[in-house]
């Protein structure tokens, strides 16, 4: 997590697998495409993710590269960001459906070797353009950030109660303010875009999805809000045991 303004904001990242190698004459870590001549054991997990140059911290031990303003889409090892490939965003699977793993990866590639996102959505902006605006991009095709969502519209309803108190006349709601702060999710021939630059990205050569590829799709998105469902029960479960007596009485008669 990372502090912007006192508030503890949770960087995301997309887990794209073993597909990343070093290439030492640019000193980043490049993707391995599948014609590449490197075996699997050379390769390396990786996330991608939109994130900023390494700055010191007052820690010398620490960097802070979450909230950069000249933050790219780059190939990075899981191991400097986190061992566990579970990407959080799954939280979103109940409201939007996860593209295929292929377009994902796809829209993950293109992000990082042709700079696809940042020059279609701009730079990094922590209201309208950040890591989890990516994030949810790349998974979805939907630009959205929770987090910054729901602190602007705490804070817009604190606004909205103000006002109507001074006033004395209802204040009207809050979606036209929201939408004008956070921007639009989408634009106008996104996918249309997309799917040239992805196209153009992989030689003409359009991704094939068969019936199988689909019914293994469906099959992982519901084993996997199983597990995410299973996972969430044992962390309350945990916080519920960890809670007074009394405490816990009250938020067993609350929900």
């Amino acid at each position: 997590e990372t502090k912007f303004f006192d508030v503890a904001f949770t960087h995301w990242a997309v887990y794209v697998g073993a597909c990343g190698r070093w290439d030492a004459a640019r000193a980043c870590w490049m993707w391995a495409c599948d014609d590449d001549d490197d075996g699997d054991d050379a390769l390396v997990e990786c996330v991608v993710h939109l994130w900023g140059a390494a700055e010191p911290t007052d820690d010398a031990s620490t960097t802070n590269r979450d909230m950069d303003e000249n933050a790219s889409c780059v190939l990075t090892p899981l191991a400097d960001v986190g061992d566990d490939p579970r990407c959080g965003n799954a939280q979103f699977d109940a409201v939007y459906a996860p593209l295929r793993q292929g377009d994902i990866l796809d829209r993950c590639r293109l992000a990082v070797e042709k700079g696809f996102y940042e020059g279609r959505y701009g730079g990094y902006c922590v209201r309208a353009n950040n890591c989890e605006h990516f994030a949810t991009w790349a998974r979805y095709g939907v630009r959205c950030s929770e987090q910054i969502e729901r602190r602007v519209s705490i804070g817009l309803n604190v606004v909205r109660v103000a006002a109507s108190l001074w006033s004395g006349v209802p204040a009207p709601g809050i979606d036209v303010a929201k939408a004008i702060i956070l921007g639009p999710r989408s634009h106008p021939d996104d996918d249309a875009e997309i799917k040239r630059a992805i196209l153009d990205m992989r030689s003409g050569q359009a991704r094939a999805h068969t019936a199988e590829d689909d019914v293994s799709h469906i099959l992982d998105y519901m084993l996997d809000r199983v597990e995410i469902q299973a996972r969430t029960e044992r962390i309350e479960a945990a916080r519920l045991a960890s809670l007074p007596p009394s405490a816990r009485r009250v938020e067993t008669e609350i929900a």
